[in-house]
């Protein structure tokens, strides 16, 4: 049962809470003897509730009966629920409550009400107790969760796996060092040649800045040539991989701690590429920074010296186009940022050469220690599956070994975000990890491995013989079994990535259909609430509403809220969904007309323009649901051909498909239109009183929405 089921479940009771706390609102009058004996109106109703309470009871213990095989913890959880309304005698107090108000004795039934409404509050928190403890929900986190741990374990392995290689080609590595730090310095000098023609061409000299502008850019794609090699294969592997990457250099010098700082700032590259095209005030130049910038962010990743050369390209490309516009004052404030990213870019490389030039005797051992780490952490996550797996089979000893594992597998997390600080502790409490470990060994062959668990064990056998080797002075093997650590890694984050997609998709089905199923319910409950409507504005046009019209009226007007609540529940799932752009905007315009004719019914106004209203909710609900239907067929369709393909898409797809959404944004303009007719219609010959001001202003206001939406829509394409 997913978690909008059971939010419903709750709901559902609402309605009786809703209905118990409106006996409160009627006109406190005392009723007179004749309706005392046949009962006041206000027992009625309370008698009603009762009713409804003894059927919800009914239902709950026939739903559990049926969800006792299938869900055992949802019908102990319904069962709970019956057992804790027949505990609080809720019937019978709702019988005591009904007889007080035949009796006419307000103020005790009004206590006795708020003590109701107390237990069936008591009744919902019962029946929506951990909604997020779902079990698919909990499955997709603990997903989520272990391709997050190997994401950083693959970026410290690579790392390295990175140093490995510099180590077994030291001299030719320090040869390359050289030779880009002479490179480097010549495009340094040329850079900043190019900031002196910059500050000297007149203003006016378009021509001029024109060739320079051509200068910059033969400077610009040398730097980037330049980032680009010092990059190599580590170039597009991304930031995080730059902060690991500095790991070896903390060791010996501050080289790692460069990268780490490189890694950081590349995420500032595409915004400080763009300020020189920000403060010239053209587009052009706005976007040529931001792009360069943002590629160069791409492009850089781990080696020392190769993001800031990122960046200033980006830097580069910004004073390209502010010349060629004639910007020269933002293209020269561009061009000197460039040299001082470039500069930095120098020093990172000079201190990596230091660094490589005078690497420890122990350095061997050192990469042996951090390459430990990496393992224990990798040991770790990969006793948290297994211990997953001895809980899915429900070992009650794995249970108890799984505290102390699950709580190392988060110390592992820390070390992964954190470095390496430290180290020596955590590696203390990692021996009694390990005894742990080894008494699981027989459960291995008797638990269904989890998804990427296999893959992670080798890799970690993989990480121990790479450690090995670097103690054996050998980085070259060393590096060969961090490359297959490194690709084991991978596999296990795409095995998880194919198990999450699928469990991704079981919650689209259930959410799909149990969306459907809340809207009609909404929809059908909301006809009646238009046709009392209906019926009290015919009554009031012939005569004053007598009493029980006037009751009629609370209870569209309390049942009003009461929808408008269930539909809040959907929109904040919708929310948290977070793959369509429209469908929610939409469900969030319902619930504010729902709102709105709440109120307009609170004030008594039934005409022709709340009826307008009235019918505008039905139609959004009718489209809803419609949306909802074409998204399960269209998921049907692409489930099989998935099946025929074999494949599983790895990007999320949309809950409502494109299409869907763009025919209820179409519908969403067309309410708008319809609404201001009928507003046309309905408005009088004299000036607007206060409340048809207010709803102008929000017709005015839907129009905005509607735009804002297109413009979201738009952007998503």
């Amino acid at each position: 049962m997913t978690r909008l089921g059971k939010v419903v479940m709750g709901l559902a009771l609402l309605g009786a809470l809703a209905s118990s706390d409106a006996a409160e609102k009627p006109e406190a009058a005392e009723p007179d003897a004749g309706q005392r004996a046949e009962g006041t109106p206000l027992g009625i109703r309370q008698e009603g509730v009762r009713q409804m309470m003894k059927e919800l009871d009914q239902k709950f213990g026939r739903l559990a009966q049926i969800l006792r095989a299938a869900e055992p913890e949802q019908a102990e959880r319904l069962l709970t629920a019956l057992r804790a309304s027949k505990e609080a005698l809720i019937e019978r107090h709702m019988a005591k409550i009904a007889a007080l108000l035949d009796q006419g004795d307000l103020d005790e039934a009004r206590k006795s009400q708020q003590q109701v409404v107390a237990d069936l509050i008591k009744l919902v928190e019962t029946l929506t107790a951990e909604l997020d403890d779902d079990e698919l929900r909990k499955r997709i986190q603990q997903l989520q969760a272990w391709k997050n741990a190997l994401r950083k374990l693959k970026d410290r392995e690579e790392a390295e796996k990175r140093e490995s290689d510099k180590i077994a080609n030291r001299d030719d590595v320090l040869r390359e060092l050289e030779a880009q730090i002479r490179q480097l310095r010549s495009l340094i000098k040329q850079q900043q040649e190019l900031v002196g023609k910059t500050g000297r061409v007149p203003s006016r000299d378009l021509r001029g800045m024109g060739r320079l502008a051509s200068e910059q850019q033969a400077v610009r794609q040398a730097t980037q040539r330049l980032a680009d090699a010092i990059g190599g294969q580590g170039g597009q592997q991304g930031g995080e991989g730059g902060k690991q990457g500095g790991e070896g250099g903390q060791q010996g010098g501050e080289g790692g701690q460069q990268g780490g700082e490189g890694g950081q700032q590349g995420g500032e590259g595409g915004q400080q590429g763009g300020e020189g095209g920000q403060q010239g005030g053209q587009q052009g130049g706005q976007q040529g920074g931001q792009q360069g910038g943002q590629q160069g962010g791409q492009q850089g990743g781990n080696a020392p010296g190769q993001q800031a050369l990122a960046q200033a390209a980006g830097s580069q490309r910004a004073a390209e186009q502010n010349l060629i516009r004639g910007l020269r004052r933002s293209a020269e404030s561009n061009e000197r940022e460039a040299v001082d990213r470039m500069r930095r870019a120098l020093e990172e490389l000079e201190r990596e050469r230091q660094r490589l030039a005078k690497l420890p005797r122990d350095y061997g051992d050192q990469m042996a220690q951090r390459q430990d780490r990496i393992s224990d952490a990798t040991r770790r996550l990969a006793e948290s599956m297994q211990q997953a797996s001895q809980q899915s089979e429900g070992q009650q000893g794995g249970g108890q070994q799984g505290g102390g594992q699950q709580g190392g597998g988060q110390q592992g997390g820390g070390q992964q975000g954190g470095g390496q600080q430290g180290g020596g502790q955590q590696g203390g409490g990692q021996q009694g990890g390990g005894q742990q470990g080894g008494g699981q060994q027989g459960g291995d062959q008797q638990s269904e491995p989890q998804p990427g668990q296999q893959q992670v064990q080798r890799a970690q056998q993989s990480m121990q013989r790479a450690s090995q080797q670097h103690r054996d002075r050998k980085p070259d093997e060393a590096g060969d079994e961090q490359q297959r650590a490194v690709d084991e890694l991978q596999r296990a984050m795409d095995e998880i990535e194919r198990a999450l997609a699928q469990l991704r998709e079981e919650e689209r089905e259930e959410l799909l259909a149990a969306l459907e199923s809340r809207f009609r319910e909404i929809l059908e409950r909301h006809r009646a609430i238009t046709a009392g409507t209906i019926k009290l504005d015919a009554a009031r046009a012939e005569r004053p509403w007598t009493r029980p019209e006037r009751l009629l009226l609370t209870d569209i007007t309390q049942e009003e809220k009461t929808l408008a609540a269930l539909v809040h529940v959907a929109l904040e799932i919708l929310v948290e969904d977070g793959t369509t752009v429209i469908f929610p905007r939409v469900v969030a315009q319902l619930h504010e007309d729902m709102l709105n004719v709440h109120g307009l019914l609170g004030k008594e106004r039934t005409g022709a323009y709340t009826q307008a209203l009235e019918k505008d909710i039905e139609q959004t609900l009718e489209e809803l649901i419609e949306a909802l239907q074409r998204a399960q067929e269209e998921q049907e369709s692409q489930q099989q051909q998935q099946q025929q393909q074999q494949q599983q898409q790895q990007q999320l797809q949309p809950l409502v498909p494109d299409s869907a959404e763009l025919k209820l944004l179409k519908s969403a303009q067309l309410r708008v239109n319809k609404r201001t007719k009928s507003f046309d219609r309905a408005r009088p010959e004299a000036p607007l009183d206060a409340e048809m001001k207010t709803q102008i202003s929000k017709i005015a206001k839907r129009q905005q929405d509607v735009s804002q939406m297109t413009e979201e829509m738009l952007e998503r394409q």
